[in-house]
């Protein structure tokens, strides 16, 4: 008689979907293996299939269980154990299932195969062959590799997506089938715990940490015995040591994350070991591209990267994810930590760093020129993509002190920082490197404008000042004439905001001067002219202010910038509105707003929508205005910009004032029409005057 199967101890959480699909393979196919990381759920999934097999009518489910297994010559004895099928002395196992099993509809479960794989791949084709009612469900971390496989890598458990952390209910949290492991095994492990909603980030933040794995999951919540979810994330942060002790019933790989590791890393050929630890040294992953350049070398020849990036993938330690139409590679974050624990303790990590740094600096400042043009949506999304990798870059350059590198970096992740809207993780780090570079390297001043023109942005206007008057010094001693324009331009913006017009004016025209002494600064002029306009404007010089507003749109439109566009329609936005002319403000807002929508800006995005809702809000379009207030908050509390986030909460209560707490429906039509036309005045948003908070100076300035 073929051995009971085995009973789980816990119960079966999520994988309904995978439950489901593998399923139908097995009903479709006569072989079929799950494949899958160590800890992904494959032996759980597998045991359930068979469960539901055995209750089949005349259907025969035979488990083997291979993991205690280290002579492939014993896979096919191991499996007539496990069907009750004696052998006979000089009658071979094969053979005795054959005869066994010839007639029989049954199903074989060949659990955990990744040791034994060439003894599993020569025994599954034998018996199918020979028993035509026979189906065989293997799991492994890599296929079988034989005819008429169907091999389906398991997925990890669905977890909320980045950035959700804070925002899920939950309700909303335990839709997710990893949230609802974790709780299920916190419960297990403290039976009064559950869910709260203050507890939601913490154990979202843990799934994510853990790519969602089960036996990593089950591992962290069993911590929940004597740690809050808030420590057990902080921990996980930290390496793999919080993921061990799954008790004394746990098999000896599944009682550490690191033991389960371990079994795959053993199984590895010398080049797969090199290029597994080697792929630690990406953050978030990479192309074949950015594979081959920094892997390779050093006993691993680039043509060889990807076939040894295949078997990888085939061993389930690599994930191939097309996004775009490119191909990205990269380890879950458990097998990320593992992958680093190696790097660091081989011979590899000095050289692997070094080709990482240049492969990425190459790769930013290829890309970045393009962040001030009308390709910046496109840059914008293929650099967000290497964020990462990004990151990985300029820690290593503050950790081994390469000022060269960071200097390389703060002259160019600064625009990327800027348009994409990472304000605070630019300005911390640029503060944060200031602290060690010396203050003579060239370094000192790209991190002086770029963490002064962070700190303006944000509102931060004394610590901007500071640092922008620092490196206009450091620029003058250094005959930065690159930068120099650029930083007079920030101080003419930090002027502005402070309402000294005719510093601002000086500033902004010696930033003008230089530029036209210099080749290539088509952009940087047409933003010049769009800023000395506003001075101007404020100053009442209208016709040149005019005059200029022409030269800069006409500057942008020969580099094709929608974002440059976008400046000068919000800045004829902003001098309608001062002067009451609010339908003519309207028109110049929208259109700003569209190009900045089209631009992907979304700092200017936020200021466009907040001086647009300023605008409907004087014309009495209450229910328009408190939209467009709401999502320029929401655009403008991502970048951190606190200045106008209160001119805009200051305006949206203004908005809920004159609503009262019975709001009327919107007026449509002519009733629309007609509230436009009352309750006119000057827009409060104007350029230069910082009036009660007011974002406009510094957003028609554009911060660039």
């Amino acid at each position: 008689m073929p051995e009971a199967l085995p009973q789980p101890r816990t119960t079966f959480v999520g994988q309904r979907r995978a439950l489901a699909r593998v399923r139908q393979f097995v009903g479709e196919h006569r072989l079929v293996t799950v494949t899958g990381v160590g800890g992904v759920g494959k032996t759980r999934l597998a045991l359930r299939v068979a469960a539901d097999a055995e209750l089949g009518v005349d259907h025969e489910v035979v488990w083997t269980d291979l993991a205690s297994i280290e002579d492939p010559r014993l896979v096919a004895a191991s499996v007539c154990a496990a069907a009750g099928v004696p052998t006979a002395a000089g009658v071979p196992a094969i053979d005795a299932l054959r005869r066994r099993l010839r007639t029989a509809r049954a199903l074989i479960v060949l659990d955990n195969c990744e040791h034994l794989i060439d003894a599993c791949a020569e025994l599954a084709p034998a018996l199918l062959d020979a028993c035509p009612h026979l189906k065989i469900l293997a799991t492994s971390r890599e296929p079988l590799g034989v005819a008429g496989e169907m091999a389906w890598p398991l997925p990890s458990l669905g977890v909320p997506g980045p950035g959700r952390a804070g925002e899920a209910t939950v309700d909303e949290a335990m839709t997710h089938d990893a949230v609802r492991l974790f709780v299920d095994r916190a419960r297990a492990a403290q039976p009064d715990f559950e869910l709260t909603p203050e507890r939601v980030p913490a154990v979202v933040d843990i799934c994510q940490r853990v790519d969602a794995i089960p036996l990593a999951l089950e591992l962290a919540a069993a911590r929940v015995r004597v740690l809050s979810p808030e420590q057990v994330a902080e921990r996980l942060g930290q390496g793999l040591g919080l993921l061990r002790d799954a008790g004394r019933a746990a098999p000896p790989r599944h009682r550490t994350m690191r033991a389960a590791l371990e079994w795959s890393h053993d199984l590895l050929s010398p080049p797969e070991r090199m290029l597994f630890r080697r792929l630690a040294a990406f953050g978030g992953g990479t192309t074949l591209e950015g594979c081959e350049a920094v892997c390779a070398g050093d006993g691993l020849d680039r043509a060889d990267v990807l076939d040894v990036l295949t078997q990888l993938g085939d061993k389930s330690l690599v994930l191939a994810e097309p996004r775009d139409g490119v191909t990205r590679f990269r380890l879950l974050e458990p097998v990320a930590q593992f992958a680093r624990e190696k790097l660091e303790a081989s011979d590899d990590l000095t050289g692997t760093g070094q080709r990482h740094a240049a492969y990425y600096l190459a790769v930013l400042e290829a890309e970045a020129p393009g962040l001030r043009g009308p390709d910046r949506p496109a840059v914008l999304a293929r650099l967000g993509a290497e964020h990462g990798n990004l990151r990985r870059v300029w820690d290593r350059a503050v950790a081994v002190a390469d000022d060269d590198v960071l200097a390389r970096l703060a002259g160019t992740l600064f625009w990327f920082w800027n348009f994409a809207g990472h304000f605070t993780e630019g300005r911390v780090r640029c503060e944060e490197a200031l602290e060690r570079v010396p203050a003579a390297h060239r370094a000192t001043a790209d991190l002086l404008y770029a963490a002064g023109t962070l700190a303006w942005m944000q509102g931060a206007h004394a610590a901007a000042r500071a640092r922008l008057d620092a490196c206009r010094a450091r620029c003058r001693a250094q005959h930065r004439d690159d930068l120099l324009p650029l930083v007079l331009r920030e101080l003419a913006g930090v002027m502005l905001s402070a309402g000294d017009l005719p510093a601002a004016a000086t500033l902004y025209e010696e930033s003008a001067g230089l530029l036209k002494r210099q080749a290539d600064r088509e952009w940087d002029l047409a933003l010049a002219s769009v800023l000395l306009s506003d001075v101007r404007e404020a100053l009442g010089d209208r016709a040149a202010a005019r005059a200029l507003r022409a030269e800069g749109r006409s500057r942008f439109a020969r580099v094709g910038d929608p974002w440059g566009l976008s400046l000068a329609d919000f800045s004829l936005a902003v001098a309608a509105g001062t002067t009451g002319d609010l339908d003519g403000a309207r028109v110049h807002a929208h259109d700003a707003l569209a190009l900045q929508r089209q631009s992907g800006d979304l700092w200017n995005l936020g200021t466009s929508l907040l001086v647009l809702g300023e605008i409907e809000l004087l014309a009495g379009a209450l229910a328009e205005s408190g939209d467009l207030l709401r999502e320029s908050l929401e655009a403008l509390h991502d970048v951190g910009d606190q200045v106008s986030i209160g001119h805009g909460l200051r305006c949206l209560a203004e908005v809920e004032r004159r609503r009262g707490p019975h709001a009327p429906r919107r007026p449509t039509g002519r009733r629309r029409a007609r509230a436009r036309r009352t309750r006119r005045g000057a827009l409060s948003l104007r350029p230069g005057r910082r009036r009660r908070g007011t974002a406009t100076g510094r957003a028609s300035s554009g911060g660039r």
